[in-house]
C-alpha cells in the first residue's frame, strides 16, 4: 500500500510539471527564432529552411515536442530580425518627413525684338523637388500639403514689372510593396497662380511710360490675374537599399508628367515703348503677337536619399537628385507689327515685321538641375503614452539648387522692312536670361505627432541674390496620415 501511494504521488508530480510546460507559449520557451539565425555562422544557405528543433533548441525536452514544429525560411527570418532590431534600437520610422522648399527651376524670358520676362510655373520655372514632404524610408501614408510662395512669379513687359504669388495645394499618397522594401508615390498639385492665358494690351500712354514712379495706383501691365489650375502631376518610385540599426539608404526615380495647361500669352500694344538695352531708343509700337507655349516636357529625376539617427533625439536626412528634361516643349509665335522708331525723341524711321509672321516655330529646352537637400532635427518631446501630443520635433534644413549646363536659347528669326530698309538679323529669343542659377534656401520648422496624424509647419527664407531667388519667402503646412 505504501509503495502504491508513493508511485501515485510521483505520477501526480510529473503530470503537473508537463501540464505547466505545455501551457507556456513556444516563443517564451525557445526565444525569437530570428535572433538565433545567422547564415554566416551556421553555414545555412539562403534557400534552406531552419529546423527549430535542431538549429535553435539543441536538446529538445518532451514538453517542447508537444508543440507543432515550424520551419522558417531564411529570407523571412532575416526580414523579421532587421525590422525588429531597427524598430527597437533606432526609431527611424518616427523621424518626421522633410519639409523641402520650392520647386524653382529656370524661368523663361523673351529678348530681341521683345523684351519680356514670363516666369510662369509651367514654363520650366517650377520643377519637382523629391525631398518635399518626403522620407528616405518607404512608407504607407496619405498626405496633404499647402505651400504659399510670396512674389514667386515675376513678369516684365519692357519697362513694366509685376509679381504674383503662388498657392499650391498638393494631395498625394504613398504605398509600399515587396515586403515594405519599395514604395510608389503620386503627387497631385492644385495651384492658384498666374493664369495660363495672360495678356498685355494698351499698356500706357505717354508721358507715364518714361517714369515708373508715375504709374497710377493699381497699375498691372500683365492682365488675366491669378487662377486655380492643375499643375504637373509627379510620380516617385523609391527602393530601400540598406537599413541597419540607425542608418538607411534608398534610391529611386521621380517622373513629372505635363498635365498642366499650355500657356498662351497675347500681346497687343499701341503705345510708346522703350528698350532698356538700347539707351535713347524708343518706338511708337502697334503690335499684335500671340505666343503659344505647349506644355509637353517630361522630366526624369533619379535620386539618392539617406537617414541617420545616432540616438533617440537627434537625426539627419537628405536627398540628392538630378532632373533631366526628356524632351523639349514647342513654341509658336504668330502676329504682325508696325513701329515708328525714335532716337533721343527724334524720328528715325518705320519698320514693319514681315517674316516669319504670321507664324514662327521653335522649341523651349529646359536645363538640367541638381538639388542637394540636407535636413537636421532634434526631438524635443517624446511620450508615446501621452493623450494628445506624443512627439514634438524641431527641424532645420538647407536646400541648394544649381544648373548643370548653360541655357540653350531658341530663336525665331524676324525680318523687318520699312523706311529704314530690310533688316534680316532681328529675332525673338526664348530661354533663361540668367543662363546659370545657384539657389540656396534655409528652412525652419516644427513637426508634431498626435494620435495617428503628423502635422508639420515650416518657413523658407532664400539666401541667394535678388535676381536668382525664386520668391521672397515660403510658408508650408503638411499633414500626414500613416496607415
Amino acid at each position: 500500500m505504501e509503495k502504491f501511494c508513493t508511485a501515485l504521488f510521483t505520477l501526480y508530480l510529473c503530470a503537473s510539471a508537463c501540464t505547466s510546460l505545455a501551457e507556456e507559449p513556444l516563443e517564451e520557451l525557445i526565444g525569437d527564432v530570428a535572433e538565433y539565425w545567422s547564415p554566416s555562422e551556421d553555414g545555412q544557405s539562403a534557400d534552406q529552411p531552419i529546423d527549430i528543433s535542431t538549429s535553435v533548441l539543441g536538446e529538445v525536452t518532451p514538453a517542447q515536442m508537444l508543440a507543432p514544429q515550424r520551419q522558417l525560411s531564411t529570407r523571412v527570418a532575416q526580414r523579421q530580425r532587421r525590422t525588429s532590431a531597427t524598430a527597437a534600437s533606432s526609431g527611424m520610422a518616427s523621424v518626421p518627413f522633410m519639409i523641402g522648399d520650392t520647386g524653382a527651376g529656370t524661368c523663361m524670358s523673351f529678348s530681341g525684338l521683345l523684351d519680356v520676362e514670363l516666369s510662369h510655373p509651367t514654363l520650366a520655372c517650377s520643377r519637382l523637388n523629391i525631398s518635399e514632404n518626403n522620407s528616405p524610408l518607404p512608407t504607407d501614408r496619405l498626405f496633404f500639403s499647402y505651400r504659399h510662395f510670396h512674389n514667386a512669379t515675376s513678369t516684365r513687359f519692357f519697362q513694366f514689372e509685376q509679381d504674383f504669388d503662388v498657392d499650391r495645394y498638393t494631395l498625394g499618397g504613398e504605398k509600399t510593396f515587396w515586403d515594405g522594401m519599395m514604395s510608389f508615390e503620386i503627387r497631385l498639385p492644385l495651384e492658384n497662380r498666374l493664369t495660363s492665358q495672360p495678356f498685355t494690351y494698351d499698356v500706357l500712354d505717354p508721358p507715364f511710360f518714361l517714369n515708373p514712379a508715375q504709374f497710377p495706383p493699381g497699375f498691372a501691365p500683365i492682365g488675366g490675374g491669378t487662377r486655380g489650375e492643375l499643375g504637373n502631376v509627379s510620380l516617385v518610385l523609391k527602393a530601400l537599399l540598406y537599413e541597419r540599426c540607425n542608418t538607411a539608404i534608398s534610391a529611386g526615380l521621380g517622373v513629372t508628367l505635363p498635365t498642366a495647361q499650355d500657356v498662351d500669352y497675347l500681346i497687343t500694344t499701341d503705345d510708346t515703348l522703350i528698350f532698356p538695352s538700347l539707351p535713347g531708343v524708343s518706338a511708337n509700337s502697334s503690335v499684335l503677337l500671340d505666343v503659344f507655349a505647349s506644355n509637353e516636357t517630361v522630366y526624369l529625376a533619379p535620386f539618392l536619399a539617406w537617414l541617420n539617427r545616432p540616438n533617440s533625439r537627434f537625426f539627419h536626412q537628405g536627398f540628392l537628385q538630378v532632373e533631366v528634361a526628356a524632351n523639349p516643349s514647342s513654341m509658336v509665335v504668330a502676329g504682325d507689327g508696325l513701329n515708328d522708331f525714335f532716337f533721343n525723341n527724334v524720328f528715325v524711321g518705320t519698320l514693319d515685321w514681315i517674316t516669319p509672321f504670321p507664324t514662327g516655330r521653335t522649341n523651349l529646352f529646359a536645363q538640367t538641375l541638381m538639388r542637394l537637400n540636407l535636413g537636421w532635427g532634434y526631438t524635443v518631446l517624446d511620450n508615446p503614452r501621452a493623450d494628445f501630443l506624443q512627439q514634438l520635433t524641431a527641424m532645420f534644413e538647407v536646400h541648394y539648387t544649381t544648373t548643370l549646363q548653360d541655357a540653350k536659347i531658341s530663336s525665331i528669326p524676324v525680318t523687318v522692312q520699312g523706311s529704314l530698309g530690310s533688316i534680316p538679323v532681328q529675332s525673338i529669343d526664348f530661354g533663361n536670361r540668367l543662363n546659370r542659377v545657384d539657389i540656396v534656401n534655409m528652412v525652419l520648422g516644427l513637426s508634431a505627432k498626435t494620435g495617428n496624424w503628423i502635422f508639420t509647419n515650416g518657413v523658407t527664407v532664400p539666401l541667394s541674390s535678388s535676381e536668382e531667388r525664386p520668391f521672397d519667402f515660403e510658408y508650408n503646412l503638411q499633414v500626414q496620415r500613416p496607415f
